[in-house]
């Protein structure tokens, strides 16, 4: 039914249907889409996909079922050659979501992770962390004060890396345009670059 609903608002003026029946068709194809959408979130959030990718999804469809009824059915209807109009629509949206600083999605999800220091959690940071006994030094308070300098001290590549990554925060997709050098190296890269700054700490 709502595919036949479908094809008759293809043939049929806007003006000529009625608010639910345009209802109808958004919903039909949103539903249509749906998969197709979250494959493409978790391409725009790469490697940060576990963490972002449905929160994004959620937030862009949030935001398009808010708009007005004509707007949102225009879209719909609007004809696209391949992928539809819609799917173009809300893969461009979360795609400019992830990068723009003034974004919904950046503001709820992405903003207040800017103010802290990431931690990994399969990583064991126990040699950093000080000691259980109160009245010895901590070391790693003085690891943490001279870790710039121990940064410099690194290979070349490795201190490119561990800057690039976690002092300026770039994210892996800008890093491979820059070095030509593919998201996966990097990533395995920066672990090596993390090893040698684990042993140069101790």
């Amino acid at each position: 039914m709502v595919y036949d609903l479908f094809i008759y608002a293809m043939n049929t003026n806007k003006e000529d249907l009625s608010d639910a029946q345009k209802k109808a068709v958004i919903d039909r194809e949103i539903t249509y889409i749906y998969d197709q959408l979250v494959v493409n979130s978790n391409k725009i959030c790469s490697y940060m996909s576990a963490n972002w990718a449905p929160d994004l999804l959620v937030t862009i469809v949030e935001y398009f079922l808010k708009m007005d009824l004509d707007k949102q059915y225009k879209i719909v209807m609007t004809p696209s050659k391949g992928a539809g109009s819609l799917e173009r629509y809300l893969t461009r949206s979360m795609a400019l979501s992830v990068k723009s600083s003034t974004s919904p999605f950046f503001i709820r999800h992405r903003k207040h992770l800017l103010k802290n220091r990431e931690i990994f959690m399969d990583y064991d940071y126990s040699d950093y962390i000080g000691f259980d006994e109160i009245d010895k030094e901590d070391i790693w308070e003085h690891n943490l004060e001279n870790i710039r300098e121990v940064v410099g001290n690194l290979h070349f590549y490795n201190k490119y890396l561990i800057d690039e990554h976690y002092f300026k925060g770039q994210r892996l997709e800008d890093m491979s345009k820059t070095t030509q050098i593919s998201t996966y190296r990097l990533s395995k890269d920066i672990k090596i670059a993390l090893e040698e700054l684990k042993s140069k700490l101790k």
